[in-house]
């Protein structure tokens, strides 16, 4: 499997919903999702929803939850990440909404040596790109800065797509996302 993409959620049920159908519709099939939960109450931690997901997704699907003790992204990443077969880990979140083209545009710039990484951009209410700022027209880009252009925002204000890629033996080389990052 080339791809183990790991969707963080927290109290998110429509937006996950929304970004797993996203999932539904990539041009490039290699890959199995992770929902990494960071203690929702909501409906999305029942076994109704995650029978509703596993009827709804055309990929191998795994879920993961953490008891809410505050914001703790980074250790509901790494947990997920234990449950990871892919060759490359791909993290988003639940209110990301990827086009088509996603992991085919990711896997064409994938390397063991290289993290793909996402960035902040201001978006009008028709999703129009606002910043006049040519870097931020573009989503992903790996570390030599090669612009790939392979994400479009959902119609917010401001929105942070907490997007990176990179190969599952450089996170495990590393051991993991550094736990007190509070990213």
């Amino acid at each position: 499997m080339k791809f183990s993409v790991i969707i963080s959620t927290y109290n998110q049920k429509v937006y996950l919903i929304d970004c797993l159908e996203a999932f539904n519709k990539q041009s490039y099939r290699d890959f199995e999702v992770i929902i990494g939960d960071d203690g929702s109450s909501d409906e999305t931690n029942t076994d109704e929803f995650k029978k509703y997901v596993d009827n709804l997704l055309k990929t191998p699907f795994k879920y993961i939850w953490q008891e809410d003790k505050g914001y703790r992204l980074v250790e509901i990443y790494n947990k997920a990440c234990e449950l990871a077969k892919g060759e490359y880990i791909v993290w988003t979140t639940a209110d990301s909404s990827p086009k088509e083209d996603f992991l085919e545009q990711i896997a064409r710039f994938a390397a063991q040596d290289k993290m793909l990484t996402g960035m902040r951009m201001n978006v009008d209410n028709e999703g129009l790109i606002k910043s006049p700022d040519w870097r931020s027209t573009r989503i992903i880009f790996d570390a030599d800065r090669e612009e790939v252009n392979i994400v479009y925002p959902r119609p917010w204000e401001l929105m942070t797509l907490n997007t990176m890629c990179m190969s599952r033996t450089a996170y495990q080389r590393m051991g993991g996302i550094y736990p007190e990052y509070k990213g």
